[in-house]
């Protein structure tokens, strides 16, 4: 099947040892993957590959939790090391679709 990996996996641990913090790493790998069939049809000079690569993303979240009021506070790095990556999804003129960068988010909630 076409942009799907024939090997793919997550792994992830949440440590909630502290007494106001919980921390949770998450890795995920996708490995190589067929172009769609379409490619072959009108292919760019210069990008023959018959493979896209697979990548691995390194994402951690930081939580804080049991804060006054029960507020909740939690910072999220999704791809921390800007890994460059091709994902499947609508093709562009190069028939790669870029994944995204680095991403940091910040949430704030109460607790009821």
């Amino acid at each position: 099947v076409a942009s799907v990996p024939e090997h793919m996996g997550n792994i992830g641990v949440t440590y909630s040892g502290l007494k106001f913090v919980e921390i949770s790493p998450h890795l995920r790998l996708v490995g190589d993957r067929n172009r769609p069939l379409n490619y072959q049809e009108d292919v760019p000079e210069g990008n023959e590959a018959e493979f896209l690569d697979g990548y691995a993303l390194f994402n951690v979240t930081l939580v804080c939790r049991n804060l006054p009021g029960g507020m909740k506070a939690s910072l999220s790095f999704r791809n921390l090391f800007d890994e460059e990556y091709h994902t499947s999804g609508e093709q562009t003129e190069d028939y790669d679709v870029l994944g995204a960068g680095r991403r940091v988010t910040f949430s704030v909630s109460k607790l009821f």
